[in-house]
């Protein structure tokens, strides 16, 4: 079960939605140069944890992961089929049999399906719908979870991510993000199941858990390039005001 929700949050990495109309967009949101800037690596409280490798059309092609010691502890490999869409991610973790993360799309462009699996064998799957301002994701794993994660926009930016296990109601959650800064969203790794790409930067994130363990109330900070582009983001406790983590970004312009 631990391994299933590690692999499900790495490699469920490029679904993604743009725009809070009935029919929305959706596109990888790392792969997506529009702003000018691609981010090539990140550092969390001064140590390196990821780098990140870009085609001549600014698609990424490799990501690099790294631990608090800065050892190498994960690959992903993307593939691209000739309409430029994300159609495979291969995750090589040390230690850990190669995840092959597989994406179909309809004919609008958006993904409707997924599957990760392990040489041939499924290990999990996902359906997307789109109704109105919401992406909901339906999945199952191998275990025999089922989950259903829906993430409501507002305005471009994702305000609402609700996670619901009915079969395990222990691991539901609630993500809330609010007071948004009005600057570019960069891509990071703030957002999990099904990355989404949203405007701007949220100013306090919290995360209620049914389990309470786990749970945080975060405010955060952000620093800028000349152009409007998150530089450094600092997390802090929203009640005790108490510093989390410092994150630096290193921009690339695009090509």
């Amino acid at each position: 079960m631990k391994l299933i929700k590690q692999l499900l949050a790495v490699a469920l990495l490029a679904a993604a939605l743009t725009g809070c109309s009935d029919d929305p967009a959706v596109e990888d949101p790392i792969n997506n140069p529009a702003n000018g800037y691609l981010v090539s690596e990140t550092y969390q409280n001064g140590v390196l944890s990821s780098k990140l490798e870009y085609d001549d059309d600014n698609r990424l092609l490799k990501l690099l992961m790294f631990n608090n010691e800065g050892s190498l502890t994960g690959t992903t490999i993307c593939s691209y089929n000739d309409n430029g869409q994300l159609v495979s991610q291969a995750v090589h973790s040390i230690d850990q049999d190669v995840v092959i993360h597989e994406f179909e799309y309809n004919n609008n462009g958006r993904i409707k399906k997924s599957m990760m699996r392990i040489d041939a064998e499924a290990i999990a799957t996902l359906s997307y719908e789109y109704i109105g301002n919401q992406v909901i994701a339906n999945g199952w794993a191998i275990s025999g979870v089922q989950f259903v994660q829906t993430y409501t926009i507002e305005e471009g930016n994702v305000v609402l991510e609700e996670m619901v296990y009915p079969e395990l109601p222990q691991a539901n959650y609630v993500k809330e993000r609010s007071d948004f800064d009005g600057k570019k969203f960069i891509g990071g790794f703030f957002y999990g199941m099904i990355n989404l790409a949203t405007e701007s930067n949220p100013g306090r994130e919290k995360l209620t858990t049914a389990a309470v363990i786990g749970s945080f109330d975060w405010d955060w900070q952000y620093t800028y390039n000349k152009d409007g582009y998150v530089t450094t983001a600092t997390s802090y406790d929203h009640v005790s005001g108490e510093k989390i983590d410092f994150f630096e970004y290193k921009l690339i312009p695009a090509k």
